[in-house]
């Protein structure tokens, strides 16, 4: 919020349509200003996009170019643009909200040219083991080494239910990945099949490298699954070996007298959000 009085406080959103882009995508950015629900008419006074690598900024930045589009300020970059950056892009927007008040806000973006994307989701399965739901994900890699995978799971009217994940070392060549979705976690939230499986997405680490990551091209089709009934999945909790032994050491440790510590602090904290050139509203409660 920006504004100086509290009953006229500014909201503003400054986003973009993904926050991971692979290939030549374009990304879609833009800009909401609203004071009490409506829109502010807000101009841009500088727009721009910038490569960033481990140490900061790279080179010249690029000018983003805003225009109107009902209630937003709408600006596309075409990540062609960008050549083969592999990384960070900070995005950057300074507007006036009010005549003689501006803000500054940035976002950042990550990049996988096609020249460092390690392959791609090639096609879904389902199905029920154990009494779990099970998504096969089948991948095409290019290159072996330590990926995870993950997607969201719907109930037929489009609400989120669950969220799947996997993750290991996975050699080059055609792989399915199995995602499980714990049955008992189907059955408590009384949703039965047909699920809808969306945002499947995958990457590859790089461990001690900047960026960390490289990413494969979202899966813009949703799968959707066989009408599994809750029948077939289990009622049972989970119980996970590693997660039963870490809980007996801890007990061990509180009826020993030694304390479960909080981690200890940053050597370098955070450092201090630097203030607008305006005045934050102070709302009493």
């Amino acid at each position: 919020t920006l504004g100086e009085d509290p009953a006229g406080v500014v909201t503003w959103l400054f986003t973009a349509d993904h926050w991971a882009y692979v290939g030549p995508d374009t990304v879609h950015v833009w800009l909401e200003v609203r004071r009490g629900g409506k829109p502010v008419a807000v101009e841009v006074v500088s727009a721009s996009a910038i490569r960033e690598g481990a140490g900061g900024p790279l080179g010249g930045a690029e000018t983003l170019e805003f225009a109107r589009d009902g209630d937003r300020l709408v600006a596309d970059l075409p990540l062609a643009r960008f050549a083969d950056h592999f990384g960070s892009i900070a995005l950057a927007v300074r507007f006036e909200y009010e005549r003689g008040r501006f803000h500054d806000d940035q976002l950042r973006i990550q990049s996988t040219p096609a020249s460092h994307v390690p392959g791609r989701i090639a096609e879904m399965g389902d199905r029920v083991s154990n009494g779990s739901l099970v998504l096969d994900i089948g991948a095409d890699l290019s290159v072996g080494g330590f990926y995870r995978f993950d997607a969201n799971v719907y109930d037929a009217a489009g609400q989120p239910v669950a969220f799947a994940m996997w993750k290991g070392d996975l050699a080059a060549g055609r792989q399915v990945i199995p995602l499980e979705v714990w049955g008992k976690v189907l059955r408590d939230a009384g949703v039965a099949g047909p699920y809808t499986i969306g945002e499947i997405r995958g990457y590859r680490f790089l461990d001690g490298q900047y960026p960390d990551r490289e990413m494969l091209p979202a899966v813009g089709a949703t799968h959707t699954t066989s009408a599994w009934p809750l029948e077939a999945l289990t009622d049972a909790s989970h119980v996970d070996a590693h997660e039963l032994q870490m809980a007996e050491l801890m007990l061990d440790d509180l009826a020993a007298g030694r304390p479960l510590l909080a981690p200890p602090a940053a050597a370098d904290p955070v450092a201090p959000r630097t203030p607008d050139d305006d005045a934050e509203p102070t709302i009493a409660p």
